[in-house]
């Protein structure tokens, strides 16, 4: 829960979880914004375990950057732990930010993240009294069709001087529009093979660990990237396709009731623009047949393979040939005269038979391609 008040957004936020080592606890937030590149936020939670944090942000230049954060934490009735830290960043190009952090166990990290056009690299080297650790990792988003989709890969490569050298790979997928799956395979010299699984549903998140070796095996290693492949498929195919073949239906159904009203309108209009072209058609045809130049023979527009979702468009299209020429532009064919929307929703085609020098012609299109006709393309072959 959110809410705005003058120059201060105040949050609330609750969490639980069960079993042997149950949470549970209450989260509020307030945050003061002094300007719009400097804000102060304390907070407060009550629970399992109380806490008092405060974070702040400040950017000092164009590419100067710093943030501050503390935490009081009572994990139980004899322990108070402390924790704060400051991080000092510089955006060093478009794309590219150097950030060292301070903390006041005496650790400093050092990273340096960069955002590609097809991927994010992020190279970060820590030093501190418990540990020193190298690491390099790599987010990438699947590419189809030179678009990124909802899936991403990442993998990492970490050198500790205490636990030694350790790789992760992996992938995280938008299972619906609230929900996440990822996967990641750890690879340790001491933690052996490991698989961590996650699930997201809003702001819940469900984990699963699954050691599948203490040691670092070629059959764990298969076994533990095959496994999470296994899983995705058999979710994808049996709960979360029909889950979202369902909804999409149901939606479309209700989008389709909601506009019947609307779609008979525009049913009766595209028929009465019909009539109104016919005398112009004619026209058009005997001029077309006199110099032997385009005239559209047969045109339907809608969902094929349902007759009922299927409309003539024969006349408004040859009313729009001009000098034996058909232009359409790459756009929905909905909005043009005599043409309608008999089907909400679905993916509707264009098609159409013409001749041109006595010679019969055919082509199909997507409903948001152009159309540029006469083509040598499109010939029948043998007429």
């Amino acid at each position: 829960y959110q809410r705005r008040v003058r120059e201060a957004v105040v949050s609330t936020q609750s969490t639980g979880s069960s079993g042997i080592n149950a949470e549970y606890g209450v989260r509020g937030t307030v945050r003061h914004s002094f300007s719009p590149t400097c804000w102060l936020e304390p907070g407060l939670t009550l629970g399992h375990s109380p806490m008092v944090s405060i974070n702040g942000f400040s950017r000092l230049t164009n590419f100067l950057f710093c943030s501050v954060h503390g935490e009081l934490i009572q994990p139980n009735p004899e322990i108070i732990s402390y924790d704060a830290g400051m991080t000092v960043g510089c955006n060093l190009t478009d794309g590219t930010i150097l950030k060292t952090e301070f903390t006041l166990d005496k650790t400093v990290k050092t990273s340096i993240s960069r955002v590609l056009l097809n991927c994010n690299i992020d190279a970060s080297y820590t030093l501190g009294l418990e540990t020193q650790r190298l690491s390099l990792q790599l987010l990438k988003p699947i590419m189809v069709g030179g678009k990124a989709k909802d899936m991403f890969i990442e993998a990492s490569i970490n050198y500790d001087v205490f636990d030694g050298p350790e790789v992760e790979y992996g992938c995280s997928k938008a299972l619906t529009d609230f929900s996440r799956l990822s996967a990641v395979l750890k690879l340790g010299l001491y933690s052996g093979v490991k698989l961590h699984l996650v699930l997201t549903r809003g702001r819940h998140s469900y984990t699963f660990d699954i050691l599948f070796s203490d040691i670092v095996e070629p059959v764990a290693v298969v076994y533990g990237t095959t496994f999470p492949l296994f899983v995705y498929s058999a979710l994808h195919y049996l709960v979360i396709k029909p889950y979202l073949n369902k909804k999409r239906a149901e939606d479309t159904a209700a989008k389709a009731e909601e506009l019947s009203a609307w779609l008979e309108t525009q049913r009766e209009e595209a028929r009465g623009a019909i009539t109104l072209m016919k005398e112009s058609y004619h026209k058009i045809v005997n001029i077309e047949q006199g110099k032997g130049g385009l005239i559209v023979m047969q045109a339907w527009y809608g969902v094929f393979g349902s007759a009922n979702k299927l409309i003539d468009v024969t006349i408004p299209l040859q009313c729009l040939v001009h000098s034996s020429r058909l232009i359409l532009p790459d756009s929905t064919k909905v909005g043009m005269l005599g043409f309608y929307d008999m089907s909400y929703g679905e993916q509707k085609k264009l098609s159409v038979k013409y001749s041109f020098r006595n010679v019969m012609h055919e082509v199909i299109i997507n409903d948001e391609d152009a159309l540029r006709i006469p083509r040598q393309s499109h010939k029948i072959a043998g007429s």
